[in-house]
């Protein structure tokens, strides 16, 4: 999958997936392989849950410490509708209708999501675009729908498969190394500033069965940098006065694949953590100090197959119908 900023800055705990039957292994070894391109036309659901813990304690004025904190967390489960792709087979403009969900704000304000209520997600300039239609959008809410579709990671890409990919079929416990340096250039757009060298990461092959009755495979990936200065707040300028010092930076991602190479991406989730420490510069009403911040993201996206219009179970409104997944006996 595609590891643009957002994939990195507001990521989701580590996915507890149903027991995989393992088939086995014919001596070839299994394709991995993150690119997912679709069409125009092509249809499916999503279920999203995403949220985000922030603490930050300063001083501003070199004395007396402060401590403040937000909590935010988004649920959807709705049916997209492809209206655009781009050269590579990605997103660039889907049509959203929610079946449920809810918006829980950083002020503590929590906005449900209406059954029908429609968005559209675009992808210009590798910036995405939120609007709903009938009623206008906060900035806020605009960011808290766009966190929790991220229809620029829904098809992976050409750069995430030269970031993470495997340059041939591997067998199961196989690993392999990201391209950092690539990995770390992507970051510097988040705002995060790896130094050379300083960031470590590896892919793992860690299962092969099925999963709602497909094969697949289950692929981790996982991101360190001991070293870094964050120079931005997630899409945000940092606060005035605000100079960058040191942080860190881990982050572990799940996906289930199909095994079927043009199949789409099953299902992911991912955990980030990020530590930051600036410095706060004197100003014309601070004596200058510090700040230390602490940022822990969580996601969980499900893809998954919704009936063809026009046949028996098809929800009103395009909205997906609720599907178990098949559990498989334990190995």
């Amino acid at each position: 999958m595609r590891m643009p900023p957002s994939a990195l800055t507001a990521v989701a705990v580590l996915l507890a997936l149903l027991p995989l039957r393992a088939p086995a292994d014919e001596g070839g070894g299994h394709v991995v392989r993150f690119d997912r391109p679709m069409k125009a036309g092509d249809r499916f659901g999503v279920r999203s849950s995403v949220s985000r813990t922030q603490e930050m304690l300063s001083t501003p004025d070199g004395r007396k410490a402060r401590t403040t904190g937000q909590r935010s967390a988004t649920e959807i489960e709705a049916a997209v509708d492809v209206l655009e792709v781009d050269k590579a087979g990605g997103l660039a403009k889907v049509r959203v209708v929610v079946a449920r969900g809810s918006v829980a704000m950083p002020n503590g304000t929590v906005e449900p999501l209406e059954a029908g209520d429609v968005f559209f997600v675009e992808t210009v300039k590798r910036r995405r675009f939120v609007t709903r239609e009938g009623r206008p959008l906060t900035p806020a809410m605009s960011a808290m729908i766009a966190a929790a579709l991220p229809t620029d990671e829904m098809t992976g890409g050409p750069e995430t498969e030269r970031l993470f990919g495997a340059p041939r079929p591997q067998a199961v416990g196989a690993t392999w190394a990201i391209d950092a340096k690539r990995t770390a250039a992507r970051l510097r757009d988040a705002g995060i500033e790896i130094p050379a060298g300083g960031l470590t990461g590896g892919v793992k092959l860690a299962e092969v069965g099925t999963l709602d009755g497909r094969p697949c495979v289950k692929v981790l990936v996982k991101l360190r940098a001991d070293h870094m200065k964050l120079t931005e707040m997630f899409g945000a300028p940092l606060p005035d006065g605000f100079e960058p010092a040191d942080g860190t930076l881990d982050t572990l991602y799940t996906g289930v694949f199909p095994a079927d190479p043009a199949g789409r991406i099953m299902k992911w989730s991912d955990t980030t953590r990020v530590t930051a420490s600036f410095k706060i510069a004197p100003g014309r009403r601070r004596a200058g100090g510090s700040a230390d911040l602490a940022i822990r993201g969580k996601r969980t996206i499900e893809l998954f197959d919704l009936p063809t219009p026009g046949t028996p179970g098809d929800a009103a409104a395009g909205a997906p119908q609720v599907v178990e997944l098949d559990p498989a006996p334990n190995p």
